[in-house]
């Protein structure tokens, strides 16, 4: 038996339903791999700002060892 124009027509619309639903968790996937995305180049930016850091820490450090600890 074949299915009438109104079950047809439910089905389509059942299909519409599920196809935005699909769209919007699309979506939405989409801003929280943007928001990680920038999480970690922060957290990157902060990792490579504490490296320069040390590297500058290290040569006042060394500039420092010929004075002796004494006069530290």
């Amino acid at each position: 038996m074949e299915p009438t124009h109104g079950e047809i027509l439910r089905a389509i619309g059942l299909l519409e339903g599920k196809i935005e639903s699909l769209l919007t968790q699309a979506s939405q996937h989409t801003s929280e791999r943007a928001s990680l995305g920038e999480r970690v180049g922060n957290i990157e930016k902060r990792q490579a700002q504490t490296q320069i850091q040390m590297i500058i820490l290290g040569a006042v450090l060394l500039a420092c060892l010929p004075l002796g600890w004494s006069e530290i």
